[in-house]
């Protein structure tokens, strides 16, 4: 899920790991021709076998091209991509065990 508030893009995704080796998430902002206009921004995610992460970045007043964003998670052999989501958009979720949020600036134009 992503979405806009104010001077905020706010993106939330929720994962299981099995193996417990997820280590970092990426986030990159796509304006409506599809480029990317902000990222990639990497964070380390925490420890957990079921959890939530909502990344909140600041700065989106200064960024109004953006529309959707993508995340991809990493553990210690492989990557997953998340399909293109807009902002507003819902996914599905997972009752989450921990959860973490942050704060980033995303450049300032």
């Amino acid at each position: 899920m992503v979405w806009r508030c104010r001077n905020e893009f706010a993106v939330s995704f929720a994962v299981f790991d099995s193996d417990l080796d997820l280590n970092r998430a990426k986030y990159e902002f796509f304006d409506a021709g599809g480029a990317v206009v902000a990222g990639p921004f990497e964070i380390d995610l925490v420890r957990g076998q079921s959890f939530a992460v909502t990344q909140h970045f600041t700065e989106a007043s200064t960024h109004p091209e953006v529309v959707a964003v993508r995340v991809t998670i990493f553990d210690g052999e492989t990557s997953v991509t998340s399909p293109v989501a807009t902002l507003g958009a819902a996914a599905a979720s997972v009752t989450a065990q921990s959860r973490r949020s942050a704060r980033m600036d995303l450049p300032r134009r």
